[in-house]
């Protein structure tokens, strides 16, 4: 039986809508994809995880094991994405054209006609079909027994499909009648210790591509933690062999990771040969502790294989691909390390791991100490911009005034709680008045303003909220709330609320956390550090850093309090003020933009200033006596022009 990449080499079509280049499948082109395809369509390979990064090809070889159950090994597949939408526009833009353009696939699937009960999320064909289903979505996930299931983007799925649980786990349900069941799954992960495609990793053998050293010949995997400046060249982009210590250039790249298809020596090394458990035949139990596997080398296929039943997980990330050179990955590095919200999608993205915030054991005490004091409240020339955080409490509005630099260095400045019911009129009004009539001075002479407030909706005092909100969102004053999904954006947009008729932020609370928290944990030099006003009282700190991030079973992140007596309302005026700051980042970018123009027409100025200084002293200068000067039987020149050239003409000729 076809192997999935020959399969693909042979029948499989690229189409416009998914494919710079149009045409044949050529596996050659993504060499380190063989295996993990052939490994999908292996019988012998009951489960394949994988944990990538982006421009790998692993849709497209996802899209191939499809297409190959199809044409030559009928039976039902169901492919999971994270939503129903973005199954639907998985069936539009993959499926259907990959169908449309590969001849052995169009004459199996009638996907032009209703009638032959095609639907956009179910493919019928001789012998089978694919179903295509959103994790959120427990209906699609609970019908007709499956053979072959595909879990794509798990950490973008949701936690629970409705209230019956974890959909990997109502996947694996539907294939118990099939001796030959399947499942592949994986993805880019998000956050350590809570990453699906992390876990599926680390629960198999943990193959890493090895590529052989153009210095030394040994075999490497090539880790970010390598790609570094070579200390005899200008530029980056460049990895270090970690065994001789010499240097790899990117032109060598493409020869590296030719696999012994194409006459290399690149392959997949399990470097976890164990399985988690074994059976035990004398016990007829599982056994606790893992086994080790042995495995055997295919020498014509150029790979190991292991001799006993285990999980086929892989590695792989942007180094090896064609698509991405090692320079382009140091320059999105370099862009993205002042910024952790970029951070973590560079390493997502890019390097294919999942990202860890950096959050120190936060002392209230210690960052009470670092606060600043500034001479009648005059800012720093840094701050750009002003923004405000409220938290609705049932006898109060708390919020906090933040001002906000490049790279999102946050100055907070004032914490004020406005005192009385929010039902109350006066009390929005009081609310009003701040956020309006506040004014700040910077070491500049800049007069700011509070240019963006988000106002909490949660509480019991929604309607509140929506009646001060009302008719003020030309002054940018919105409300916002938390989203119950996890893995978004900081600030994920706006929604309408139709009935109130206004705008209402959507925050995710837990990445904004993780990222005020990195921030807090920040050294001094560190771009993008939080700085704080000298009279913010102690308990401000303590509510910044009350609550700890926690794990739960499931792998979701949440922050919890520490203690419950310490309020919290500082660490969530933060982040509505954080949030409310990316709403209007391009107006940031606008102020950032216009002083720097301002600071180097400046420094234009100075310089023009000081080149006149210098030539009015020059000139000075050469008009003096030959014994100031120093200089012997000067002969003054005086230039002119005549008919259109220069002529020189000594001084004592013209008397």
């Amino acid at each position: 039986m076809l192997r999935v990449s020959e399969w693909a080499r042979e029948h499989r079509r690229l189409s416009p809508e998914s494919a710079a280049t149009p045409g044949p499948f050529d596996p050659d082109v993504t060499p380190f994809m063989r295996e993990v395809a052939d490994s999908m369509g292996d019988p012998k390979v009951a489960e394949v995880r994988v944990m990538k990064s982006s421009q790998v090809a692993y849709s497209e070889n996802l899209n191939n094991f499809i297409g190959r159950q199809i044409h030559i090994c009928a039976g039902p597949i169901l492919m999971i994405q994270p939503t129903l939408e973005m199954a639907e526009s998985y069936s539009k833009d993959r499926i259907s054209p990959m169908i449309r353009d590969s001849p052995s696939l169009a004459v199996l699937v009638d996907d032009k006609s209703r009638t032959s009960g095609n639907t956009i999320l179910s493919k019928h064909f001789p012998g089978g079909l694919l179903q295509l289903a959103g994790s959120n979505s427990p209906a699609s996930l609970a019908s007709r027994p499956i053979r072959d299931v595909i879990i794509d983007e798990e950490d973008r799925s949701a936690c629970s499909a409705g209230k019956e649980g974890d959909p990997e786990k109502l996947a694996k349900r539907r294939q118990t009648t099939f001796y030959d069941a399947k499942l592949i799954a994986g993805g880019t992960p998000v956050l350590k210790g809570a990453s699906k495609s992390e876990r599926g990793f680390l629960k198999g053998d943990q193959r890493r591509y090895q590529v052989p050293c153009p210095c030394c010949g040994e075999h490497i995997a090539l880790e970010f933690a390598d790609l570094q400046k070579n200390p005899d060249r200008k530029h980056y982009a460049e990895f270090q062999c970690p065994k001789c210590e010499g240097w790899i250039e990117h032109k060598h790249k493409a020869r590296m990771v030719r696999d012994v298809s194409m006459g290399g020596t690149a392959h997949w090394l399990p470097t976890e040969m164990r399985r988690s458990r074994a059976w035990n035949r004398e016990k007829g139990e599982w056994t606790r502790e893992p086994e080790p596997v042995a495995y055997e080398w295919n020498a014509e296929l150029g790979r190991y294989e292991e001799t006993v039943p285990v999980v086929r997980s892989y590695y792989i990330w942007a180094a090896y691909s064609p698509f991405v050179t090692w320079r382009e990955i140091c320059e999105e590095y370099n862009e993205a390390k002042t910024d952790p919200e970029l951070l973590q999608t560079f390493y997502n993205t890019i390097v294919g791991q999942p990202y860890e915030y950096t959050q120190n054991d936060l002392d209230p005490d210690e960052l009470h100490r670092r606060a600043e004091e500034w001479k009648d409240m005059v800012l720093p020339r840094a701050v750009l911009a002003i923004t405000a955080g409220v938290d609705t409490q049932n006898d109060r509005f708390e919020l906090s005034i933040i001002g906000w630099g490049r790279h999102e260095e946050a100055f907070v400045l004032e914490h004020v709680v406005v005192d009385g019911d929010p039902e109350d009129q006066d009390t929005r009004a009081r609310l009003y008045q701040v956020l309006t009539e506040r004014r700040y001075q910077t070491e500049d002479k800049r007069q700011l303003v509070i240019r963006g407030a988000f106002v909490d909706l949660g509480g019991q005092r929604t309607d509140s909220v929506y009646k001060f909100v009302s008719g003020k969102q030309g002054l940018r004053i919105y409300a916002c709330k938390g989203l119950s999904t996890r893995g978004n954006p900081l600030f994920a947009g706006f929604n309408k609320h139709k009935k109130a008729k206004v705008k209402i932020g959507q925050v995710d609370t837990v990445t904004a956390k993780e990222q005020i928290f990195a921030k807090l944990s920040m050294d001094e030099q560190e771009a993008g550090r939080v700085h704080f006003v000298s009279d913010l009282p102690k308990s401000y700190f303590e509510g910044l850093v009350s609550e700890e991030r926690t794990i739960d079973k499931k792998g979701q992140v949440s922050y919890q309090k520490k203690k419950a007596k310490v309020r919290n309302e500082p660490l969530d005026c933060f982040v509505y003020a954080y949030a409310a700051c990316r709403a209007m980042h391009p107006h940031l970018r606008r102020i950032s933009r216009r002083m720097k123009s301002a600071q180097d027409a400046a420094a234009r100025a100075a310089r023009q200033a000081e080149q006149e200084e210098e030539g009015e002293r020059g000139a000075e200068a050469s008009e003096t006596s030959p014994e100031k000067s120093g200089v012997k039987n000067p002969e003054p020149v005086v230039k002119f022009k005549r008919r259109g050239r220069v002529v020189k003409m000594n001084r004592k000729k013209m008397r």
